[in-house]
């Protein structure tokens, strides 16, 4: 694979289409993670699954917590008879025979009892059902971020389930069915200070070909090398034939070529089919090493990169953090509304700006919590100045649109409003 830089195909790739881009939960996002969601469920509907619901986490904040089965099989190229099919062995039941033989007292990643999960009231019998209950009852191993009362972040290693509940809604009157689901808090919260950067019909494209663990390890490189200012992997800190194989799936047992030769496929379709701009040049590594990938990557002037006095670097990464807490906000914001019946209705987000302009105590004080609160699960301390902040949102709530309300929300985290507001900064840094 040596030779000219690759030219990426703009048209097929969509890299300049910013709704493609999406912020991915990064520690969950390992080869072993997605192959025991695919042992379990015996597909590959959970990581689709997975990566779906991060995507709507970002780009639907209104309708964020319900699934569409029609939009889901829609956007990840998916049947939706196929979905909506029966699972010939569903977890739920798997889970049963496990939790009777008493092995979930062992076992870590078992959380339920044998209440409720009795053969009769098997309920999650589709593909897509059976994904939901695996994402809210199968421990995954990654990073959970949580906050103490002192406002400490404090991550740790371990278990964690992406879900912390789902329900079904059947519309009474057509019949169709939607799931309401609700992340795990801390699951939820790493998406905001742990993730990667990434494009969903990359993930969509290289589905059928199992390559999702080594194109998640190159974007990790990627990120890596240009955190430290770096382009190129060099010998000594660069990955090993063996690994990448590993990550491939390619067996140890034909001739080292053969298995060069496959893995320069894999990797040639994942330069070809996603947003990832590189160029790799085999070299000898010495010794036993007859095959050593130097990976050199090819930013855009989008993508952080740092410069000599770091200035684009330290620009970039205000404004990503800056659209982070925007982000965090609204969820709170939803989560403290009122809403009642009316959260999965279509009438929601207009209830929602109607109350963020109405007047009274105790408006103010649910929008005041939700700021703090955006803070506090960022990893950073509330600053001093809260009560202008949120006199400030009020201001803007009552005089512009909701169309614009990103805009105006990244000025009060900014500060380029009368009010001097220091730059939205955090103690925790995300890489």
């Amino acid at each position: 694979m040596s030779g000219s830089r690759p030219q990426k195909d703009m048209a097929n790739n969509q890299v300049n289409d910013s709704r493609e881009l999406f912020r991915m939960e990064k520690s969950v996002m390992t080869k072993a993670n997605f192959d025991e969601m695919s042992l379990v469920s015996g597909d590959n509907i959970p990581e689709a699954l997975l990566e779906y619901i991060c995507y709507e986490h970002q780009y639907n904040i209104f309708g964020y917590g319900i699934l569409d089965p029609t939009e889901f099989a829609r956007e990840f190229r998916f049947s939706v008879n196929y979905l909506m099919g029966r699972h010939p062995d569903p977890y739920q039941f798997q889970l049963r025979k496990l939790v009777l033989q008493g092995q979930n007292s062992q076992n870590k990643r078992l959380r339920l009892s044998t209440e409720g999960i009795g053969q009769e009231n098997l309920i999650c019998s589709s593909r897509l059902e059976n994904a939901l209950f695996i994402l809210a009852n199968y421990a995954l191993n990654i990073t959970a971020t949580s906050v103490l009362e002192d406002q400490t972040l404090i991550r740790q290693y371990g278990f964690l389930r992406v879900l912390e509940q789902f329900t079904m809604i059947q519309d009474g009157k057509t019949g169709k069915v939607t799931y309401a689901y609700k992340l795990d808090d801390k699951f939820r919260r790493n998406l905001s200070s742990m993730y990667l950067t990434t494009r969903r019909d990359s993930f969509v494209s290289l589905r059928k070909s199992g390559l999702g663990p080594l194109y998640v390890f190159l974007l990790k490189l990627r990120d890596a090398l240009f955190a430290e200012g770096r382009t190129e992997t060099e010998l000594g800190s660069t990955p090993t034939f063996e690994y990448l194989c590993e990550l491939v799936g390619i067996p140890q047992g034909s001739e080292p070529k053969y298995r060069k030769r496959n893995l320069n496929q894999a990797i040639s379709k994942i330069r070809m089919e996603t947003e990832l701009d590189f160029h790799l040049e085999w070299v000898f590594g010495g010794g036993k090493e007859r095959y050593t990938p130097i990976f050199r990557f090819f930013p855009n002037s989008s993508q952080i990169v740092a410069t000599p006095d770091n200035r684009f670097a330290k620009i970039c990464r205000e404004r990503e953090r800056i659209d982070i807490a925007v982000h965090e906000f609204k969820h709170n914001l939803i989560e403290v509304c009122p809403l009642g019946g009316r959260r999965y209705t279509k009438d929601a987000e207009d209830f929602f700006f109607s109350w963020i302009r109405s007047e009274g105590p105790e408006t103010e004080g649910l929008i005041r919590y939700a700021l703090e609160r955006t803070f506090v699960n960022l990893g950073c301390g509330i600053p001093l100045d809260i009560p202008e902040r949120v006199k400030l949102f009020r201001f803007y709530a009552s005089r512009r649109g909701s169309d614009e309300m990103d805009a105006w929300l990244r000025e009060l985290f900014c500060g380029s409003h009368g009010f001097s507001v220091p730059v939205f900064r955090c103690r925790d840094e995300r890489r």
